[in-house]
């Protein structure tokens, strides 16, 4: 008997009837650009809808805009206009995007079989936006609170135990396995999930290094780490980014719902994107992953576990 059945996907949340499917691709953009803005007070519809048609048909380009609204009110109904006016500032600042362009048609093939949802990632870079900088501010408040620690230790032991963890659970296991490994202690039988038993004891032996181009589930905890330790091109693809990009899949295994990890094509195709789309906007690839990451907890309800501070202080008091 089968103990695993694939879940249907969902359908996105929200879909354009009037926006050209070839032109969405430019809200995340404008987006990130307005939120760089010190411009972003002002929402002018009939501008920020001609971005996304050709066309000088007026009754076009008032639907592209009554959509926009109806977008933004439905990301963030409590700063629909704040998002309107980033969205109106971006238009103006947005520079140069042929390079964000030329990616969409790279990738086309691809693309036609993932089909990246461009609203959702939009709302998901908004939502997250006061967290761009969650990976040096995470780092900063270990070196503050976790006196006497060898921090680049414990910032790979907390990426090895961050599968299927909530912030909070991680920190508990990274802080278990820190002092497991000092003392030479045994990983088994303490709690972890037995594959990352595995990854505990390959890094004790030196067989993994956290070198780039690990595979499977290690590249995202050799990025993970990598992001936390100050390089800025590193990009964690977990099954929250694959959420916001509306590429998950899950599973169910006895009744219990599980996300599949990313395939390489996935995690490829989101690394490349993320990197033409930092590239174009001036901000590092890891702020994009860290907005994308807390936009979609925010939205879930479970912002409280991006709050580094907090969770320490809940976590060990």
């Amino acid at each position: 008997m089968r103990l695993t059945k694939r879940v249907k996907k969902k359908k996105p949340e929200f879909v354009s009837k009037h926006i050209p499917k070839h032109e969405v691709w430019f809200l995340p953009l404008i987006i990130l650009c307005g939120l760089k803005s010190n411009s972003a007070n002002m929402v002018d519809m009939i501008g920020l809808a001609q971005c996304f048609t050709p066309r000088e048909d007026t009754d076009e380009i008032n639907k592209i805009g009554s959509e926009l609204r109806t977008f933004a009110e439905k990301a963030s109904p409590e700063n629909s206009e704040e998002l309107l006016a980033t969205m109106t500032a971006g238009t103006i600042n947005y520079g140069e995007p042929w390079s964000l362009e030329l990616f969409y048609e790279e990738e086309d093939k691809l693309l036609k079989k993932y089909e990246f949802d461009e609203f959702s990632i939009s709302k998901y870079l908004f939502l997250g936006r006061d967290q761009k900088d969650w990976y040096p501010d995470t780092l900063k408040i270990f070196r503050q609170k976790l006196k006497g620690y060898d921090i680049e230790l414990f910032v790979k032991l907390f990426a090895i135990t961050s599968p299927r963890n909530e912030f909070k659970t991680n920190l508990i296991q990274a802080d278990r396995a820190y002092w497991l490994y000092k003392k030479e202690e045994t990983f088994e039988n303490k709690g972890f999930l037995p594959s990352v038993v595995k990854i505990l004891n390959d890094f004790r032996a030196g067989v993994f290094t956290f070198e780039k181009g690990s595979r499977n589930g290690r590249r995202k905890i050799t990025n993970f780490a990598h992001a936390m330790l100050g390089d800025k091109n590193a990009i964690v693809v977990d099954s929250w980014l694959m959420r916001a990009f509306h590429m998950v899949e899950e599973y169910k295994w006895k009744g219990i719902k599980a996300p599949h990890n990313p395939r390489t094509t996935e995690y490829d195709l989101i690394e490349r994107y993320i990197k033409r789309l930092a590239e174009v906007s001036g901000y590092e690839p890891r702020q994009i992953v860290s907005m994308l990451w807390s936009g979609i907890k925010t939205e879930k309800g479970v912002r409280k576990s991006v709050n580094t501070k907090e969770v320490l202080i809940e976590a060990f008091g």
